[in-house]
């Protein structure tokens, strides 16, 4: 079976990205045998903080003047945290020549589940390969008014455009329990449909730890089984 590629993204930053990512990742390494969440944020160390741990090696270690990967160097630096998940960074120094088309066909052909946690607010290169070539690409926002309209100013981009003709969903971080006028008003700033709603609560809210209970990781649980029902 091919793997599945999912890119984690938001246009804007803080709104909760590394955290839906490594929870989700989590979630799908309790049902599949081989996942992993790659953190190409380019401080490489949100994902890692939220697993409690800080890889010793990179991608950037498999080769010094290029990177080929394969099946067998990824088994090199994929850092198991727990039975099933691993996890892949790429370092800072290296991160504007990251190629993604290198990357991508080799996770999904070794892994069965690869999320990745993409940088925020910069659409440069590597970003914007992701986005093309994922397989679910989530698009994160939260009910505030800055967030919904950087979003919305996202989505009416090229790139926007591009991974919503791909399927992209809106997956939105709710801090608070609105209204109901003002939740109508908020769904009416992003005009597409939101495929889904995390709670973020208390105690996920600035810690950078797995919190495996609770609304919101409940919610992660749902998302990735609406993933996993219907294909993707």
């Amino acid at each position: 079976m091919t793997g599945k590629i999912i890119a984690v993204y938001s246009p804007k930053g803080g709104q909760g990205v590394s955290c839906v990512a490594s929870h989700l990742s989590l979630v799908l390494a309790k049902k599949s045998s081989n996942t992993a969440v790659m953190d190409l944020v380019a401080e490489c160390g949100t994902v890692a903080q939220f697993m409690q741990f800080t890889p010793r090696l990179h991608l950037g270690n498999l080769n010094t003047t290029d990177f080929h990967p394969n099946s067998s160097s990824l088994r090199q630096v994929a850092h198991p945290k727990q039975n099933n998940l691993s996890v892949l960074r790429y370092p800072e120094e290296r991160f504007e020549k990251v190629d993604a088309s290198k990357f991508i066909p080799v996770c999904r052909n070794y892994f069965d589940f690869t999320v990745i946690d993409l940088p925020r607010t910069k659409l440069i290169p590597v970003v914007c390969q992701v986005l093309a070539n994922a397989d679910v690409v989530l698009l994160l926002a939260e009910y505030h008014w800055t967030s919904l309209f950087t979003l919305r100013g996202f989505l009416e981009s090229e790139s926007g455009i591009m991974c919503l003709q791909r399927g992209a969903k809106v997956v939105i971080n709710r801090r608070e329990w609105l209204p109901a006028d003002v939740l109508l008003e908020c769904k009416k700033i992003v005009r597409e449909p939101v495929a889904a709603e995390l709670p973020l609560e208390g105690c996920l809210i600035g810690q950078n730890r797995l919190v495996e209970r609770g609304r919101f990781f409940a919610s992660v649980k749902k998302l990735a089984k609406s993933l996993l029902e219907k294909g993707q």
